[in-house]
């Protein structure tokens, strides 16, 4: 059984299902089936997540989830319904999703998916440009720096022919 924690994943199959009991029975939920690898040579496992349509949180959770998960058109948000045949999530795209252990009616403990992120994270968003990342090395002297660590390590730099985009005007 894959552990708890953070997995690279992608969608397996989708769907919306009535939820079975609760105070939300009845209402309809997005449901996605993920393929996780949680490791090299171990067998890939599909786990499980449930959104939540109820009003509040749990609805403004579930939508921007499916947004991670590839979904463009909110227009045709229905065709979710239709699960991959209907095209509205991106079977191909690879998100971020934090694994729990629940515990199910059976009394056993069952992997399920309560987080769904875009690949990477907060941690790549708002991600510096060339240019900017450029401006900073430039700026702190990074330079000297680099060249310096690389010939500790016996690294010979190749200096990057300059082009017309790289002399200044």
């Amino acid at each position: 059984m894959i552990q708890p924690g953070r997995y690279e994943a992608k969608i397996k199959n989708y769907a919306v299902r009535p939820v079975k009991s609760g105070e939300s029975a009845g209402m309809p939920a997005p449901t996605i089936a993920f393929s996780i690898s949680p490791g090299s040579g171990l067998p890939e496992e599909t786990v499980f997540w449930q959104g939540s349509f109820k009003e509040g949180k749990p609805r403004q959770f579930s939508i921007e989830a499916l947004f991670h998960c590839g979904l463009v058109n909110p227009h045709s948000f229905a065709d979710i319904a239709d699960g991959p045949a209907g095209g509205a999530l991106d079977m191909d795209r690879v998100v971020s999703v934090t694994v729990e252990h629940e515990t199910g009616t059976d009394g056993k403990p069952h992997p399920r998916v309560k987080w769904i992120n875009p690949q990477g994270g907060a941690a790549f968003q708002n991600a510096m440009t060339k240019n900017e990342f450029a401006y900073f090395v430039g700026t702190l002297g990074l330079q000297g720096e680099l060249v310096a660590v690389a010939q500790k390590y016996g690294v010979q730099p190749e200096r990057k022919k300059e082009s017309v985009n790289d002399i200044p005007f």
